[in-house]
């Protein structure tokens, strides 16, 4: 399994999950909103913090209608023109980003936006799931040799094999979403085994950009199976207007998300020791070992009358295993033994 490096974090196998907190256009063109949307990703400790950088007409027409999730607007085009983000917020966002020691990322949709991002020394670049047959762009975008995150969502398996081959051509910096590009999404219809799918497929790092309104159970489930990164959508209040604010977390839901993938990923670490040490005190008071059920005499020998197979509580030593017990059933005792405490090896006359 490759690994691929985003600014100081990797992603891929025996690395922390990253985590993007995925702003989009969820700014709504006020610039005080961005950088709260940046607080809110670096307060809740996720990875990265991403936008999208477009210009409308270089998307849709001036005359195409809205999807049917975005019932509330008609024409998308008129919907996209109001949520561009001004291009002279990049720099001041990648130093904001910089000083909130979090990672910014954005996505474009245009080779000039693009270059835009390059003069910022962006450290990856996004491609949405629309974008993933752009062959112009893509490659336009992996000739900067820069690690590239692919979603996927829109594309058959022989679709995503020619875009991989693209940037191959080029670099082999390559990240895989699997994403259910429904707004929002149905945790029924999240098919995260295509994650494992994808990965064996293209030897590249994958994971899920979640587009479902839950913020726990995707995210949670897809690092139990071995994803490696995770995107969700972050708005400052779903109630506020836009197209992807409604399925989005909030910044209290993303602390939970983030919390939870990390729990998670602590809970999968294999540590066989590690069993017996998180249960030390009750291996010494609840694991059974030979003790006495009586007091025996120094010089008495053991039988079924005076030891038992019990559970030691707090406070008494513990005894042998138990699978020793017919062994030492007739010894002699070189010491007296309290009641309850364990017959230890030390104890016995005549091995």
């Amino acid at each position: 399994m490759l690994e691929v490096k985003i600014g100081k974090k990797y992603v891929g196998n025996n690395y922390p999950i990253y985590i993007i907190a995925d702003a989009g256009s969820n700014h709504n063109r006020n610039f005080s909103w961005a950088l709260k949307l940046i607080d809110a990703a670096a307060e809740a400790k996720a990875s990265a913090v991403k936008f999208q950088l477009f210009r409308a007409k270089k998307i849709y027409p001036k005359k195409a209608k809205t999807a049917k999730y975005l019932t509330r607007y008609e024409n998308i085009y008129d919907l996209m023109k109001s949520i561009e983000m001004p291009r002279d917020w990049l720099f001041k966002l990648a130093k904001y980003c910089a000083n909130k020691k979090i990672n910014f990322l954005c996505t474009p949709f245009d080779n000039a936006s693009a270059d835009l991002l390059e003069k910022i020394n962006i450290s990856a670049y996004k491609i949405a799931s629309s974008e993933c047959n752009h062959t112009e762009l893509v490659e336009h975008i992996a000739k900067k040799n820069k690690p590239i995150i692919l979603s996927t969502g829109l594309s058959y398996l022989g679709e995503i094999e020619e875009t991989i081959n693209l940037i191959r051509k080029y670099h082999d910096k390559i990240i895989l979403m699997h994403a259910i590009v429904d707004y929002p999404a149905r945790i029924e219809d999240a098919n995260l085994l295509f994650i494992r799918y994808l990965e064996n497929i293209f030897n590249c790092p994958c994971g899920l950009s979640d587009h479902s309104k839950d913020p726990l159970i995707l995210p949670v489930a897809m690092t139990a199976m071995g994803g490696r990164i995770i995107e969700k959508h972050l708005t400052l209040n779903r109630n506020l207007p836009g197209p992807d604010q409604k399925f989005a977390v909030e910044p209290l839901e993303l602390k939970k998300l983030v919390r939870a993938v990390r729990a998670t990923e602590a809970s999968l670490s294999f540590k066989q020791d590690k069993i017996l040490k998180s249960g030390k005190e009750f291996f010494e008071i609840s694991k059974r070992s030979i003790q006495a059920i009586k007091i025996i005499k120094k010089g008495e020998r053991l039988t079924k009358l005076n030891i038992g197979i019990l559970r030691p509580g707090k406070g008494l030593k513990r005894g042998i295993e138990p699978k020793y017990y017919n062994i030492i059933l007739g010894k002699k005792i070189n010491r007296k033994v309290p009641e309850g405490e364990g017959i230890l090896w030390n104890s016995l006359l005549n091995l």
